[in-house]
């Protein structure tokens, strides 16, 4: 945790210290040989040992003094010698060969260090790492840092690799091969040192770096030769393309010079905090976050970094955070423009953009909304100390609030024309501190110049060809509709000015339509003039004098009765007012109408609306809003379409949305429109329909529910659809199919840093990877943060393996999304659809084994099982353990007890080798490797007897996702070891082996009752118990039920007499539970007299017992008891029972859940009656054969008239009434919702006179709760062959009475 950040090593001995860490591999100073011999013989114990540690040195951002980055050194502080210095140490460990061990030693320090922080939450910013030449020649330095970057899981944007261009002397092109895998895994490369040898060229020439850092030798005498050299050095690089650095800076002059020529970073003495360590520490943890650079400032900085200061433009760069500007650097040509303006720094600059008026501020705030918008360069022209300036703003880089801009600042040079040439120049000056818009207009040339525009979207200095084409758009995108023949007339007056008109001027007023899409009164003044012997005009713009008058409303009504005008003439005023139209309009429509002031609250609705949404007051409406009253799952939708409306006066025609109504969702499809008061907006009025009651409802819905609008593949809900089918397909027709779920874990932190637009960018790059690399064939869904699911029929598991693969390929390879860097991992799981029974559990098993994503599934029974921990806690385990690739058998990890155990160092780079090849010398994977029948719910165990080193093993391993592949886990124990540490473990580990295969009965079975008892019962045999019985607690919280029980053949039952027993019977248990899950009780009588209260067990031929507690997620499902096992071993049955208790708890609650899924499967959600599916069952497993059954069909009547009078609450209650009326007549199990308003009801019945009664009592107890239905009914003799022909009988029947009874109501 960048713990020696500021325990830097004593000033006296920092450029000494520093010396070797910017010149690895070079020779500058003499070693002696004691000293030499000394680090030979003693650097890997002093690296064990903790002499060897890790300090970093910070970088800054030029621009801002943040910390961007730290450079991670090694430090060595020996008990016997002190302080030895890089330059001891480092050249002897290039000569022996041992440099990678330290390289290898820092990165992982360093990486540990920023997982550590990454955990905490705290900030973190690259490190950088120094790699010697020697460590291209020995290891491959991109395989170890990858290989270290995903076992702590950290982006490879944290890592900068920096090389010393002395390494480019030798073994060039290892070294430009390794570069290029660096580069491609998304490590930054610096090239070290830069200038201080003669390679520096050549290496840029030959291999492609990101970055340079110019070396320390500049700023050891700075002289003008020397800023001359760094400015052209900048120059090259940025026209290269590449970062810049500088290392060894020593003040703040050097530094201020390096910010004006462009350089981006620096380090060096001008870096260091001046507090004491401890003060140091205290203002880093007080002022963490404003301290470090955020990941987004780094992106953003780096895409801005290479703009090119070096010039003789006047350039500067500007910060903005969507709410002021700030001036960053500037070259020196952009601060003499400054100067023009009578701005002698930076700071002064700042103080004034800080102290401008509110009309500049806003002026300067629209450009920079437009260069962010457009991308392209926007200007302005302002006056200044009597002076034209040209300001150009272009955003180089940024989203999400954080921007930076390239300005150009260019003062225009006086009009050196005859005098009275001169009198018009100085009168434009001044009239631009009057008029936000000025056009010179040329007729003989037949064009415009804008010289100022604020209403226009053109730029100040742009030139419009076609006088009257130019000002024709510029009526239809800014003049009011009712303006604009006046306004044409205006203008066209620009094309017949008499020489008699020269030095007039012509003033009007009409209404222009303001960005916030308001329209205000603008004073137009167009006044002719001479101009270089030619006749031009210049057309002026500003806010008509009440605009700016706080009391307009009142002062225009005195100005009115001034001039006369009091009230309207008799002969325009109308017999029919507004006011009599919107009333009748509002009352009399069933248009759903709603009104909102500007602030989207609620002022009014249509009686329409009222209905829809069953409100009887309006005061239940006015003053609130959507997001008060719930209307809408998300608001973001609606919040975006009125901010367009109520800000930009934009109407929104047939927008289309959800809206929550009588209690369910509705797809409405909407129009809103601004209302206007005068010219400004004061609020909305919108309408809406439930397109539910068109014709293309099905279409739309498709398109609402199922479709994911983002990435155009299916949502959750079609996901789920999808999958039904896939099943389906395979249940009937045998087309088997491959399922595949991908989770791109950093999307989630990606979008949340870089904001919604890089977002979505990033979203659609990841969908055109997966399309690219998946047939056509494909079925995919986007269930949310970057989750895939796709299903393909006919292609097998390692097929669509060989196409994820493909996807996983191209994600790690993208670097850059819009400019911003992006590292992408991806973790995936596959599954066969004939590995499961249903859809359901297709999805499920799918989800489990896509470790990471299974909380946002909502699929229960699962996170619970697996527990996800570090592959670090391996590291310091007394076993032998590794993880090798289960396709090609490369080698993922090794935990340092087995390295030891086959006399290899700690950091032996493994990578890539053959698990086969290490562990037992051979050239092909092992005959007996039982990959093929390895599962992951469950450990594969075997004995091996090892040729290659005589040693017999107990192996234990299992299949297992990580890394995104499907991997071998191995767990194995050396037998001679083991035996010579304990000579009691063999014991141990063969009941471990027997509780294995006691939760490998339940795992196996299908349904978990089954697999309980089945475990039960291998459990009582293997512990010769006589009863194992599952006490299981009761909903109500205070009782317990025997619910499983298994008994040996001579025993009794128990289950009959353990029935609704009290938690209080049970009490001693309890209290024993608080201490530990498990209790062993091996004296029963004593342990009966200590508590008398004890009755839930019978005492009888009670000896002994132990008592585990079921629990699950911290809540208690009951007890298992195991009754009189065998005495022999009975005090180790502790540690197998709390497997036992584990599986038994996540076997109940799966049970639990297949209930519940069940149920809500076949449980219709409005009546709590029977579905089609509950039907279905009910025919295929309840009906008694040989039994006549009467199938009674029924009908609701007038429900559709209901719901249209009194709406759709009523109609479900008239729905509900129908069902409680059939469930209490034929029972709720034997009745089913069959439609919207039909129900099917079968009871045992023996004649038609039986149903006949029935019926009736049926009709007499609608009658009795105010409701009807038509009834019909067949009787039927099971089973039914034929379901569908029965019930299409019954609706005859049924029809046949309804046609009755509506003929009665006529005759009537």
């Amino acid at each position: 945790m960048y713990s020696e950040l500021f325990s830097p090593p004593p000033e006296k001995c920092y450029n000494e210290l520093n010396d070797y860490d910017t010149c690895i591999g070079e020779r500058v100073y003499k070693v002696n040989n004691t000293i030499r011999d000394y680090v030979a013989h003693h650097f890997e114990e002093a690296l064990r040992s903790g002499c060897i540690t890790v300090c970093y040195e910070p970088i800054l951002r030029a621009l801002t003094n943040k910390i961007c980055s730290f450079e991670a050194l090694a430090r060595w502080h020996d008990p016997e010698r002190g302080e030895i210095l890089p330059r001891d140490f480092i050249p002897v460990l290039e000569e022996t060969n041992k440099i990678h061990l330290l390289d290898h030693f820092i990165a992982k320090t360093a990486i540990q260090a920023l997982h550590t922080r990454q955990q905490q939450d705290l900030p973190i910013v690259p490190v950088v790492i120094n790699l010697s030449r020697r460590d291209f020649c020995l290891t491959d330095p991109a395989g170890v840092l990858n290989q270290l970057t995903e076992k702590y899981q950290l982006p490879h944007i944290y890592l900068q690799v920096e090389i010393t261009e002395t390494a480019f002397v030798d073994d060039e092109a290892i070294l430009t091969e390794s570069i290029q895998k660096l580069r491609a895994s998304g490590y930054t490369v610096t090239l070290d040192n830069f200038g201080e040898g003669h390679s520096s060229l050549a290496a840029l020439q030959r291999c492609s770096i990101d970055e340079i850092s110019l070396d320390k030798v500049f700023f050891e005498n700075f002289t003008k030769s020397s800023r001359l050299l760094l400015t052209s050095i900048l120059l090259m690089a940025k026209t290269l393309g590449i970062h810049t650095a500088a290392e060894g800076v020593q003040t703040e002059e050097q530094a201020e010079f390096l910010r004006r020529i462009g350089c981006e970073k620096i380090q060096g003495p001008v870096c260091r905090p001046h507090a004491t360590p401890v003060d140091q520490l205290q203002i880093l943890q007080q002022a963490q976050a404003p301290y470090f650079e955020s990941l987004l400032e780094q992106q953003v900085f780096q895409q801005a970094g290479l703009t090119n200061l070096v010039t003789d433009a006047p350039i500067a760069l500007f910060v903005d955070d969507e709410k002021k500007l700030q001036l960053l650097t500037a070259n020196t040509s952009y601060e003499k423009e400054l100067q023009l303006c009578d701005i002698n720094s930076i700071q002064e600059a700042n103080r004034q953009l800080r102290e401008l008026p509110q009309p500049l501020k806003a002026r300067l705030r629209t450009i920079a909304h437009e260069a962010i918008r457009s991308h392209r360069v926007e200007g302005e022209l302002f006056v200044q100390n009597g002076r034209y300036f040209q300001f150009h703003l272009r955003n180089l880089a940024g989203t999400n609030g954080f921007y930076i801009h390239r300005a150009e600042l260019h003062c225009l040079p006086h009009a050196k024309d005859e005098d009275l040439s001169e009198q018009y120049d100085q009168a434009v000056r001044h009239l631009m501190q009057f008029y936000h818009d000025i056009y010179l207009i040329d007729t003989q040339q037949n064009c415009i110049q804008v010289l100022s525009a604020k209403v226009s979207t053109r730029k100040a200095g742009s030139h419009m060809h076609g006088i009257m084409a130019a000002f024709m758009n510029f009526a239809n995108l800014h003049i009011h509709p009712d303006d604009h023949t006046r306004f044409l007339h205006y203008i066209h007056r620009l094309t017949s000015v008499s020489s008699n008109e020269i030095d007039t001027t012509r003033f009007d007023l009409f209404r222009v339509k303001m960005p916030n899409g308001g329209y205000h009164w603008k004073n137009f003044s167009l006044t002719s003039f001479r101009y270089k012997d030619r006749p031009c005009q210049l057309l002026c713009l500003r806010d008509f004098v009440f605009e700016e008058l706080p009391d307009r409303d009142k002062l225009i009504n005195t100005v009115m009765a001034s001039y006369g005008f009091t009230n309207l003439p008799a002969d325009q005023e109308s017999p029919i007012t507004d006011a009599a139209l919107w009333r009748t309009l509002t009352q009399f429509s069933h248009r759903k109408l709603f009104w909102k002031d500007r602030e989207r609250r609620f002022c009014g609705a249509s009686p329409a609306f009222l209905r829809y949404y069953g409100i009887q007051n309006t005061n239940e409406l006015i003053g609130k809003t959507d997001k008060d009253l719930g209307w809408h799952l998300s608001n973001l939708e609606m919040d975006q379409t009125e901010k367009c409306v109520l800000e930009h006066g934009e109407p929104v025609h047939d927008g289309q949305g959800r809206c929550i109504a009588r209690g369910r969702q509705h797809a409405i499809s909407f129009s809103k429109y601004p209302i206007y008061q005068g010219t400004e907006i004061v609020g909305l009025l919108g309408e809406f329909r439930d397109v539910e009651e068109e014709r293309n409802y099905h279409k739309l819905q498709r398109k609402l529910y199922l479709i994911d609008e983002e990435t155009d593949f299916y949502n959750y809900r079609g996901m789920i659809l999808a999958s039904v089918e896939f099943a389906d397909n395979l249940r009937l027709s045998r087309v088997n199919y491959t399922g595949a779920m991908l989770v791109i874990p950093e999307f989630a932190s990606i979008a949340k840093l870089y904001g919604p637009s890089v977002r979505r960018a990033v979203l659609r790059r990841i969908c055109a990877v997966i399309r690219k690399n998946m047939p056509a064939s494909v079925v995919g869904a986007h269930t949310g943060r970057a989750t895939f699911v796709l299903f393909l029929k006919n292609q097998s598991v390692g097929t669509m393996r060989r196409f994820i693969e493909q996807i996983r390929t191209d994600l790690t390879t993208i670097t850059e999304v819009d400019g911003f860097a992006c590292h992408f991992s991806m973790h995936y799981a596959l599954e066969s659809g004939t590995e499961a029974r249903t859809s359901d559990e297709f999805l499920k098993i799918l989800s489990s084994r896509c470790l990471d994503y299974l909380p946002s599934y909502g699929v229960t029974g699962m996170i619970g099982d697996q527990v996800p921990f570090d592959i670090e806690k391996f590291d310091h385990v007394n076993r032998l353990i590794y993880i090798a690739d289960a396709e090609t058998y490369d080698l993922l990890y090794v935990n340092p007890c087995l390295l030891h155990y086959r006399h290899l160092p700690v950091d032996y780079q493994y990578a890539g080798q053959k698990c086969y090849q290490l562990f037992n010398g051979t050239s092909s994977p092992c005959t007996s490797c039982p990959r093929d029948n390895l599962r992951r719910d469950r450990f594969h165990f075997r004995q091996f007897h090892s040729p290659h080193n005589s040693r017999d093993y107990l192996i234990w391993e299992t299949m297992i996702s990580w890394n995104n592949r499907n991997c071998i886990f191995s767990d194995r124990l050396d037998v001679e070891r083991m035996i010579a540490n304990n000579q009691g473990s063999r014991t141990t580990e063969q009941t471990a082996i027997s509780i294995n295969d006691i939760t490998s009965l339940a795992i196996q079975e299908e349904d978990p009752n089954v697999g309980i008892q089945r475990m039960m019962e291998k459990l009582g045999r293997t512990l010769s118990a006589t009863h194992i019985i599952l006490m299981e607690e009761e909903s109500d919280g205070f009782h317990l039920s025997c619910t499983y029980e298994w008994h040996a053949e001579d025993c009794a039952p128990l289950r009959q007499c353990l029935q609704h027993t009290t938690i209080l019977e049970n009490k001693p248990f309890y209290d024993a539970f608080h201490n530990s899950p498990v209790l062993l009780v091996d004296n029963a009588a004593a342990y009966q007299e200590r508590h008398p209260e004890l009755q839930s067990i019978p005492q009888g031929k009670l000896e002994r017992y132990a008592i585990g507690q079921l629990m699950i997620e911290h809540r208690s499902l009951g007890y298992i008891a195991i009754i009189n096992p065998a005495k022999e071993g009975f005090a180790a049955i502790a540690k197998p029972l709390h497997t036992i208790l584990r599986v038994s708890s996540i076997m109940m609650r799966n049970r639990d859940n297949i209930q519940k899924l069940h149920a809500i499967s076949t449980v219709d959600q409005l009546t709590g009656v029977g579905n089609r599916r509950a039907l279905n069952d009910f025919v295929d497993k309840c009906l008694r054969p040989g039994t006549m059954y009467a199938v009674i069909f029924v009908d609701v009547n007038r429900l559709k008239k209901m719901n249209d009078t009194f709406g759709h609450a009523r109609g479900d209650l008239l729905i509900q009434t129908i069902a409680y009326v059939l469930s209490n007549v034929a029972g709720k199990n034997h009745v089913f919702r069959f439609g919207g308003d039909e129900f099917l009801a079968l009871m045992p019945c023996s004649s038609d006179e039986e149903a006949i009664t029935i019926i009736n009592r049926m009709e007499q107890s609608m009658t009795t709760h105010h409701c009807s239905a038509a009834i019909g009914y067949v009787l039927c003799l099971a089973p039914f062959h034929d379901l569908e022909e029965i019930i299409h009988q019954a609706d005859e029947r049924m029809y046949s009475d309804k046609k009755r009874k509506h003929m009665r109501r006529d005759d009537d």
